[in-house]
């Protein structure tokens, strides 16, 4: 992949481990790799490498890398490149890389609008496209783009353009898109009546669609029918509810189409809302999935309720599944018997379980009990989870004997759901079934257990962590979450707890039978030695104790150390950190850079 000179990608902090997010990895478990940010300099030494290459190719994958700037200044270097460059293939790349750096950054619109409005009349048609897309962007420059679209010279460009002035606040003239629907090529045409279906606001254009649509429905133009109801069901004035409807029910309208139309219609209106329902009765699964997705929008009624209740039973699983989300996405604690009823299928127990868990209403946890017994039945171990799941988000205590039954599962997910679920359970029966869930040979099961123990703060459970901590040949993010359950249980941590510790930090641990020793994943180590900072800010002497040495070793590394890597990389920077904390100072973000494209690099000593 090619990168820039240098990209500003910043290193996590430690401390952030110590963050709540429940079983959802943090940023310390998952890096961040963006956004990069390009400082200025390296800007121009990036531009002053694309002038020095003489490969087109070379040219061309470096200006592409100007997209991930992330710097406002980058525009301006592109377009001192574009002044020189006579390429249209190298224009093209310039400009799109110009083009998607201006989408990314905020407030751009008065920089990006003085871009040379030359590029309209290149011989490019990428260059004219991408050139009309940054005028849009900017706000400007209509009277020239209309003039471009009026030569109807290429139909993909029209297109193009056409989508993305609808999207804008500019509007062309009514003659350039009564030109450009008259066109004789099918797809300048059709670009053309969708624009204007999307942008419908006047009697005349109305006149327009309607006469377009009578001559599409008598010739039964698929194309034509498609664009116009693409078009329609977009437009955010909801203008031409009457040809939409007939446009949405015509017969030979292709389901492609009405997923579109059905996608595209604001349910905040009623008479879109209306065929929104109309579609949910559709014969194409698609179709009716779309219109259940899209009235996740629409203001609850017992008109919507009812037909969402309906298709709780579909056929279709992703019907189901959309109907179940727009349910719950607007559901009042109490439901209807429209909802409950779909009980009776055995198809719609899943989505059944996600309204109930939207309700969150503890009355339904006897419902949901009867589902979880009926999976386990059926050994259905998906439908064991969601109602696991619903069970733990009802906070059914009386029900949590059903849950612990779960922990043998022979399907991990089943296990691990258990073992996520039992945080809201606290008790001697959990501690017992955590014990157990601790030792699994999953580590996703493993780690929804440490995240229970860590939440219900289980200091019974403290000897059990620990031996997670020093279980090597299991995943790094297993022992970096151990280390995390362990952070309020400092004070309790003996010189057998500390060794376990000190040898994960410190010494190099053999992982794979027959490989050599290795020092562990920066992550674990940094989170460990996180773990004796707090300790001896707790109070544990041990601690206090066994922290100082690691840092005296870590910054102090013997040569054979420095060799085999003690305090690398990452966890050189993690030992920055936790030494600026125990100091009491504040903690300052660390850039890293990336490296020099390596064939870029190679033709440069060349040309030298």
């Amino acid at each position: 992949m090619w990168l820039f000179l240098a990209a500003s990608v910043f290193f996590p902090l430690i401390n952030s481990g110590w963050s709540d997010p429940g079983l959802l990895p943090d940023p310390l478990l998952n890096p961040p790799s963006s956004p990069c940010r390009i400082p200025d300099g390296r800007l121009q030494e990036q531009a002053s490498l694309y002038r020095t290459m003489r490969d087109p190719e070379v040219r061309s994958r470096i200006a592409l890398t100007f997209r991930q700037a992330n710097n406002p200044a980058a525009l301006s270097v592109l377009q001192d490149l574009l002044k020189k460059e006579t390429d249209p293939r190298l224009q093209a790349d310039l400009i799109t890389s110009y083009r998607i750096l201006a989408e990314t950054l905020d407030d751009v619109s008065g920089q990006i609008a003085d871009f040379p409005r030359t590029f309209l009349r290149s011989k490019s048609a990428v260059v004219r496209q991408e050139t009309a897309l940054i005028l849009i962007q900017a706000g400007t420059g209509l009277p020239e783009i209309a003039a471009m679209l009026e030569k109807n010279e290429s139909p993909f460009l029209t297109a193009s353009v056409l989508e993305r002035l609808a999207a804008s606040s500019l509007r062309l003239p009514a003659k350039t898109v009564e030109a450009l629907a008259a066109s004789q090529d099918p797809q300048i045409r059709n670009s053309a009546l969708k624009y204007l279906a999307r942008t419908a606001g006047n009697p005349d254009s109305e006149k327009l669609l309607a006469s377009a649509w009578t001559k599409a429905q008598k010739e039964k133009d698929i194309p034509v029918l498609f664009a116009l109801t693409d078009g329609l069901a977009a437009n955010p004035v909801k203008k031409c509810p009457a040809l939409l409807e007939k446009l949405v029910l015509f017969e030979h309208l292709p389901a492609s189409a009405r997923v579109a139309a059905a996608s595209a219609m604001s349910p905040a209106d009623p008479v879109r809302t209306d065929l929104l329902l109309l579609l949910l009765n559709d014969s194409s699964s698609a179709v009716r999935a779309a219109a259940a997705r899209n009235l996740s929008g629409a203001a609850p009624s017992e008109k919507r309720t009812k037909a969402l209740g309906k298709r709780l039973r579909d056929e279709s699983l992703p019907v189901r599944e959309a109907a179940a989300a727009s349910l719950a996405a607007k559901t009042e604690p109490v439901l209807s018997e429209a909802v409950l009823a779909a009980s009776d299928d055995r198809r719609a127990l899943g989505p059944l379980l996600t309204v109930i868990r939207a309700t969150g209403n503890r009355e339904y946890a006897g419902r949901a009990a009867e589902i979880l017994k009926t999976a386990r039945k059926d050994k259905d171990a998906a439908l064991i989870c969601q109602a696991v799941e619903t069970l733990t988000v009802l906070r059914a205590e009386s029900l949590a004997p059903l849950i612990l039954d779960c922990a043998t599962d022979m399907n991990e997910s089943v296990r691990a759901a258990v073992a996520a679920s039992l945080r809201v359970f606290p008790g001697s029966a959990t501690t017992s079934v955590l014990k157990k869930l601790l030792k699994d040979p999953s580590d996703d099961v493993v780690i929804a257990a440490l995240e229970s123990v860590r939440i219900l703060n289980d200091t019974s459970l403290v000897k059990d962590l620990v031996e997670s901590v020093g279980a090597f040949k299991r995943s790094a993010f297993l022992r970096a979450y151990a280390c995390r359950a362990l952070g309020k249980m400092t004070t309790l941590l003996d010189a057998t707890d500390l060794r376990t510790l000190r040898k994960m930090i410190l010494f190099p641990c053999i992982v794979e039978p027959m490989s050599p020793p290795m020092y562990d994943d920066p992550l674990p180590r940094g989170l460990g030695l996180y773990l004796l900072l707090e300790g001896s800010r707790a109070g544990n002497p041990l601690c206090q104790k066994a922290f100082d040495k690691a840092m005296d070793q870590l910054e102090n590394p013997t040569p054979r150390e420095k060799e085999e890597g003690l305090c690398d990389g990452l966890m050189a920077e993690y030992v920055r950190q936790i030494a600026a904390l125990r100091d009491g100072k504040e903690v300052e973000l660390k850039a890293l850079e990336s490296v020099e494209p390596e064939l870029a690099v190679f033709e440069n000593k060349k040309n030298k």
